[in-house]
């Protein structure tokens, strides 16, 4: 028995590296296994060590020293490390919501506040500087795709980043060949423009939590010292960008659009992805801009807004790109609120005037359409008078007839549901109803709440 054993541990030693590595990847979430598995010999370590090292997050000074140290110990490292996040802060923040939780049991609701506020302010950030990032350079990373940049828990904890510092850019500066950038904060449209520049080889941005028109104080227009070039870009996500806090236009992000056009070629947008409930993030020339440009390649165009009695926009947009051809766009995705005390004619007129702004777009096969409940009063009757099947919705429907001939799947469906149940069938039987000039040949469906939102 012990001579089979021996042989089956020699053979399991000696298994081929491609093999070795599918294990790896199936373990890539046990870290103690990969760290155990990578002790047996050099060629199941050269197939572990990747995904022991293939992500790091710099939340705290002993983060840029941990990984500065295994950089040098381990050089191969360096083309492993494939996700980095930059979260200043966020252990901490992680402990003093343990602390919360674990005494949960001897406070009030007010006195937890407190403590909690408390423990985050005073206590933690007192251990150590967590302010941008460290004077501790770091060697060129070469292997890192993805960066993950969410500096808001340096606010939770009292810390406001109003600057980019020199060590800010040096971090930067380590990861030049990073592909998909997200910003999961609230900063200035300044501070996202000089950390775009560290990224021409950038495929997919998407910023969350966006303030359209905060800006620095005594800072206009941007002055950085690098070349901002996003040619490669293929999708641009601005997620929840929030109040604008000045509708001026100066301060609009046109240039971002400036970023995306101004290499030799246009970016290869494939997908255009704007969520916002207040005014839209680009000024219509810098918008149409952007379409036109996407026009040979996007295949998504996926919009949340809260409908405006004003069609000005939409009807500007559609002059400004009529020479454009979106023969690549094959699904359209819009959103938005419904509110109780609105007439709800302008908000099917506003549906119908944006996608009347796509002037040719004849691959269109799927179309979704996603309303919200926005405020609390709203109800069943309010949701049921929005999709009366009355005359307004021809137009609509003759609308999709016309524009989009190869269109085949609508999809409706409600966010944020206050009429669960034998209600929410009621709503789905007016929307079939309400949609029946459509085309024989075009399927309505409607979308359960899950799959929204």
């Amino acid at each position: 028995m012990s001579i089979v054993s021996k042989s089956t541990t020699r053979e399991t030693i000696h298994l081929p590296l491609e093999i070795l590595e599918k294990i790896a990847f199936n373990a890539r979430d046990k870290l103690y296994t990969l760290m155990a598995a990578s002790l047996v010999s050099k060629i199941w370590r050269a197939a572990f060590l990747r995904y022991i090292f293939d992500r790091a997050i710099f939340g705290m000074k002993h983060d840029f020293t941990h990984w500065q140290a295994v950089t040098l110990a381990l050089p191969e490292v360096l083309n492993y490390l494939r996700d980095i996040t930059f979260a200043p802060g966020v252990q901490f923040y992680a402990q003093s919501m343990a602390r919360y939780h674990s005494r949960a049991e001897e406070f009030d609701e007010p006195v937890l506040t407190r403590k909690l506020a408390d423990a985050a302010s005073e206590y933690y950030k007192s251990l150590v500087d967590i302010a941008l990032p460290p004077d501790i350079p770091l060697p060129i990373i070469p292997g890192a795709k993805r960066l993950t940049w969410a500096t808001g828990f340096t606010q939770r904890m009292g810390r406001d980043m109003q600057t980019l510092t020199p060590a800010t850019f040096r971090f930067l500066q380590s990861f030049p060949a990073v592909e998909v950038l997200s910003i999961e904060d609230e900063i200035p449209g300044e501070h996202v423009h000089d950390i775009l520049c560290h990224f021409p080889l950038l495929k997919s941005f998407t910023w969350t939590r966006a303030s359209v028109g905060r800006q620095l104080p005594g800072r206009r227009g941007f002055t950085s010292q690098f070349t901002a070039v996003l040619s490669h870009l293929e999708v641009l996500a601005l997620n929840d960008p929030g109040a604008m806090v000045n509708p001026d236009p100066e301060y609009h992000y046109d240039w971002l659009v400036d970023m995306i056009l101004s290499g030799d070629t246009p970016a290869p947008l494939r997908e255009i992805l704007i969520r916002v409930e207040q005014p839209f993030p680009f000024s219509v020339t810098a918008f149409a801009r952007l379409l036109s440009a996407a026009a040979p390649t996007l295949q998504t165009l996926d919009i949340m807004l809260k409908p405006s009695i004003d069609k000005t926009f939409w009807k500007q947009v559609h002059s400004l790109t009529a020479n454009a051809a979106f023969l690549a766009l094959n699904k359209i995705k819009l959103a938005f609120p419904i509110d109780d005390w609105q007439d709800h004619d302008h908000e099917r007129q506003w549906l119908t005037s944006v996608l009347v702004s796509i002037s040719t777009a004849p691959n269109v096969t799927h179309i979704d359409i996603v309303y919200a409940i926005d405020r609390s009063s709203a109800d069943l009757f309010t949701v049921l008078d929005f999709w009366e099947p009355v005359d307004p919705w021809e137009e609509f429907c003759n609308t999709l007839n016309a524009r989009y001939p190869n269109l085949r799947t609508l999809r409706v469906g409600m966010a944020q549901q206050t009429t669960p149940g034998r209600n929410a069938k009621h709503v789905e039987r007016n929307v079939l109803r309400a949609l029946r000039p459509l085309k024989a040949d075009v399927t309505v469906e409607w979308l359960e709440d899950e799959e929204n939102y």
